[in-house]
């Protein structure tokens, strides 16, 4: 299976195919559930300026979704790669805790 039907088949999962979802709360957003982290992520490597509130826009949600595969998925697996996707939360709650540690650091 390639990147794209991979993509196709998650927001079948996430969203049964609903660009307006809203989950995790109000935390997650559009066909493929994104988190606001995520999309700091991609923009941070990729030097794009998505928004999170776009990320109901089918197209800009599969591109950062791409994107993000294929950075943190590079000579993955689909599977390898599904289980990224599926794990987005937990990098979004490192970059929290990365940025409250910096925070805490200061003087």
């Amino acid at each position: 299976m390639n990147l794209t039907n991979l993509i196709s088949a998650l927001i079948v999962v996430e969203s049964s195919g609903n660009d307006l979802a809203i989950g995790d709360n109000g935390r997650a957003l559009g066909p493929l559930q994104i988190h606001r982290g995520v999309v700091q992520d991609v923009n941070r490597f990729t030097g794009s300026h998505y928004r999170w509130e776009s990320m109901t826009n089918r197209v800009q949600a599969r591109a950062v979704c791409e994107a993000y595969l294929r950075h943190y998925g590079k000579g993955k697996s689909t599977e390898e790669q599904a289980r990224i996707w599926n794990a987005e939360e937990v990098s979004e709650i490192i970059s929290a805790r990365a940025a409250l540690k910096a925070k805490e650091a200061k003087p």
